[in-house]
C-alpha cells in the first residue's frame, strides 16, 4: 500500500523547507522524470567535475 495520497502530499508541501545549509554548488537536482541512464550520467558528470584526476 502506498502512502502517496494527495492529502499527504499537501501536508508535506506545506512543511517543505528549501535546502539552505548546503551551498548550490554542492547540490545536484535530479529530475526523476528522466531515464535512469540519463540521471546516472548527470550525477556522474556532476561528481566528476569536483574530482582531481592527477
Amino acid at each position: 500500500m502506498s502512502d502517496g495520497r494527495w492529502e499527504i502530499y499537501q501536508v508535506q508541501k506545506e512543511k517543505f523547507e528549501p535546502v539552505a545549509e548546503v551551498p548550490p554548488r554542492s547540490r545536484v537536482i535530479i529530475d526523476n522524470s528522466q531515464s535512469v541512464n540519463r540521471i546516472v550520467r548527470q550525477v556522474l558528470n556532476t561528481v566528476n567535475v569536483g574530482v582531481d584526476n592527477d
